[in-house]
């Protein structure tokens, strides 16, 4: 080490300014500069005369420096202030080199290069260094660690860039034995937990004693129930004995085996495997850079364990069925069992922060668990006459709902870890079942699956019709058409397990790793890297990407809790945006809106230069809990929600913000039509902003008797004056019907280069014209 000190730190670095030597007892001011203790005594000796004086000039730059301490003698000033520890090691590990001893760290990797050099040549790229190289100074390994800044650094970055009050350098092997305890600490944490996570599996600590009293509350409550048969006592007692074996199989169900348990489980073994791995294969530096991370992961442990173990503040109660008594003649169901959470402690009906955490069943019903399902509140609109104030413009945004699961399926749990649009309908990647889903967005029914293996995130590709698909564990990226069915186009093999992926303006693809060496890069349809950005500070975990109308990159960091915008073309960091927790998926669209979802189940909006413009783009009301993967376009957006719900919720702002300043009473809803690029369109929006598509609609409160018209005349290929004539006896029908229907029907055809007024005619007349038409038949 003493080689590469003398050789690549000028001497300009550890020299006095003062008396032009080697420093010797070195201090450090709080402006940051450096000089030895007696000369510092000297020169503060010479300038201050006054003992009460605030300070003296820096010899360096003037500026003032504050005396150490109150009441302290000007002679004493200088032994206050503190000593420059790395300056000393720096020293030392010169002298050492110039007396033709061992470094200070007695590297034997060092030494052996050091060797290797004086064999070789002189020149200086002769000699390679073991060990990780700088970033910043490639030619240079790490040898210092900053305590204050928790990054290991080379000789350059320690004497230029970390000398900050809050800076302290030491060499490696220091550092290590000073983070020895943390690391000690933290295996014995991670062993903590896993222990901790046996025992709950075992069902030790589990149940608590409100949960045992209400068991047998619930127990007594059955044999009361017992005591109450009669004719029937058969055929009830089959029931009671049904519920009495659900209570004493509840702690089997809930402190038996725990697959959140065992998942937490498998996280922390492994963990604690891969520190130790690198704890005895790595280098100093890679250990002391990624102990933070270990301990924030620790932290995320001890969450989910806590929120996993759910069943300590439950309570066990029958729900008799009220009926029971009066019916007792005809029995029916006797109950049901319900374990509920006890409302001490924290609020277990929330969602646990973490979402690595999934839901379970709480409650069961006659002979068979039913599958614990989240509630969702949808708007119901009744019909009314009675005005009412106008109201307040609201930010209701969810439209529609979108359900990917087929009729025909078994399964229960999914998880939509992506979703984009391919013309009128969305495919989503199904991680949990490795499927790819596709599913219509208008009238038409479309509902595909596709097995692949082990999907994650999905893209648009340069064909319209086709999508790329990320596959980390087989590191593949299999292009998928959807023009006739699913079916795999092509497949892309790379040297990564990439996970994000977006496509750039050119067609290629960029593309994220989270696994081994962190990286964004932008690869071709061959796979071939193009551009990288690895080992970057700006990222720790880049899982979701989308690319900006300009072309940039915008990277969520969910460790590091922040976005970022990358310019591959210059290879800037043009902006960094900090969320108030764990950002997940994101999308830009083409008004240069970026939409991102956040961990505490919100979704921000931001501009494309990074700028926060909406902080509640979905709010409680709009029935998204937990927004995951998002992508957009042409001002509509489709979300899916993190853990296993089969839905995709779509979204449209300037419909529902239209149709929220417009409506002022509580009425049935209006009808949309119009012609656009994908040709004529008819839309039912309620009062509460959910549109859906459809080829015919009536809408009010005759609508049920216009309905029994048009669903007998309809044709798809209707002719236009078959179509108004079946449009005006559906409202003719209606009013006849119908009393606040009207008196007058108005037809109008609308085209694409506008609508045409066809006419206005009094249903009076058309009841006599239809009256003689059906006399003549």
């Amino acid at each position: 080490m003493a080689q590469r000190v003398v050789k690549n730190v000028e001497n300009d670095y550890l020299i006095c300014s003062i008396c032009l030597g080697r420093y010797e007892n070195p201090k450090l001011l709080p402006c940051g500069h450096t000089f030895c203790r007696q000369c510092l005594n000297d020169h503060i000796t010479l300038t201050v005369t006054d003992r009460a004086a605030e300070g003296f000039n820096c010899p360096n730059d003037r500026s003032l420096v504050k005396r150490p301490k109150v009441g302290l003698h000007p002679r004493q000033w200088a032994d206050a202030y503190p000593t420059d520890t790395f300056l000393i090691s720096l020293v030392k590990a010169v002298v050492s080199h110039e007396e033709g001893g061992t470094p200070p760290d007695g590297s034997d990797s060092v030494k052996g290069s050091s060797s290797n050099n004086a064999q070789t040549t002189n020149t200086e790229n002769a000699g390679t260094v073991n060990g990780p190289r700088c970033d910043k100074h490639p030619d240079r390994s790490l040898e210092f660690f900053c305590l204050g800044c928790s990054i290991s650094i080379c000789p350059f970055c320690a004497v230029r860039e970390h000398r900050k009050r809050t800076c302290e350098c030491v060499s490696l092997v220091d550092a290590m034995e000073r983070q020895r305890p943390r690391i000690q600490a933290l295996k014995r944490r991670f062993e903590s937990q896993i222990q901790k996570i046996r025992r709950m599996n075992s069902g030790e600590g589990i149940l608590s004693g409100t949960f045992t009293n209400s068991k047998e509350r619930a127990l007594n409550t059955l044999n009361d129930i017992e005591g109450k048969l009669g004719t029937f006592f058969q055929v009830i007692l089959q029931q009671v004995e049904i519920l009495r074996q659900q209570v004493n199989e509840a702690t089997v169900n809930y402190a038996g085996e725990n697959q959140q348990l065992n998942a937490v489980l498998a996280n922390i073994e492994s963990t604690k495997l891969s520190f130790e791995n690198m704890c005895n294969i790595n280098h100093n530096a890679d250990v002391l850079n990624i102990l933070p991370r270990m301990e924030t992961q620790a932290d995320e442990f001890d969450t989910a364990m806590q929120a996993a173990n759910q069943t300590a503040g439950m309570q066990l109660d029958v729900v008799t069925n009220t009926a029971f008594d009066s019916f007792i003649r005809n029995p029916p169901q006797v109950g049901t069992i319900k374990i509920s959470r006890g409302g001490g402690g924290r609020n277990n009906t929330r969602r646990p922060a973490n979402r690595r955490e999934q839901s379970r069943s709480n409650q069961f019903s006659g002979s068979q668990a039913q599958e614990y399902q989240r509630q969702t509140s949808t708007g119901a609109v009744r019909p009314t006459q009675t005005p009412r104030p106008l109201r307040e413009p609201r930010q209701t945004r969810t439209l529609s709902k979108v359900n990917v699961k087929a009729a025909t399926e078994g399964v229960s749990s999914w998880h939509m870890t992506g979703v984009v649009f391919v013309g009128t309908s969305i495919v989503a990647t199904d991680r949990v079942n490795q499927m790819i889903r596709q599913v219509s967005i208008s009238s038409h029914a479309l509902n595909l699956t596709l097995p692949i293996e082990s999907p994650v995130s999905i893209c648009n590709a340069s064909v319209p019709t086709e999508v790329a698909v990320t596959q980390p564990e087989k590191r593949t990226i299999s292009i998928i058409s959807t023009e006739r069915g699913l079916n795999v186009k092509g497949i892309v093999r790379t040297n990564k397990a990439y996970e994000g992926i977006a496509q750039m303006p050119s067609g290629d693809f960029v593309v994220s790793c989270t696994q081994g060496r962190m990286s964004i890069d932008i690869i071709d349809r061959g796979g071939h890297v193009l551009k990288s950005i690895e080992r970057s500070h700006a990222f720790r975990c880049p899982r979701f990407l989308s690319v900006t109308s300009t072309g940039s990159v915008v990277v969520s960091d969910k460790e590091q809790k922040h976005v970022v915008c990358v310019n591959f073309s210059t290879s800037q960091l043009e902006w960094t945006y900090s969320t108030p927790c764990s950002p997940w998926g994101l999308a830009c669209d083409q008004n240069g809106k970026i939409f991102v979802c956040l961990d505490n189940n919100s979704v921000q909006v931001i501009s494309e230069g990074g700028q926060l413009l909406q902080d509640k783009f979905i709010s409680e009301r709009d029935g998204i809990k937990t927004p995951y993967a998002i992508c957009a376009r042409q001002g509509q957006i489709a979300m899916t929600e993190f853990g296993p719900r089969s839905s995709t919720h779509l979204l449209d702002d300037a419909l529902t913000s239209t149709t929220n300043f417009t409506v002022p009473y509580d009425i049935d809803g209006t009808m949309i039509c119009g012609w656009d690029k994908r040709g004529p369109g008819l839309y039912y929006v309620d009062s509460d902003g959910e549109r859906m598509s459809n080829n015919i609609y009536s809408v009010g409160s005759g609508s049920v008797y216009a309905y029994g018209v048009l669903d007998s005349g309809y044709r798809y290929d209707l002719s236009v004056e078959e179509a108004i004539d079946l449009g005006r006896r559906s409202i003719y029908h209606a009013t006849h019907r119908d009393a606040y229907s009207g008196g007058v029907v108005n037809l109008y055809h609308m085209k694409e280069s506008g609508w045409e007024f066809i006419s206005q005619t009094d249903v009076f007349d058309l009841h006599y014209q239809y009256k003689a038409e059906k006399e003549k038949k």
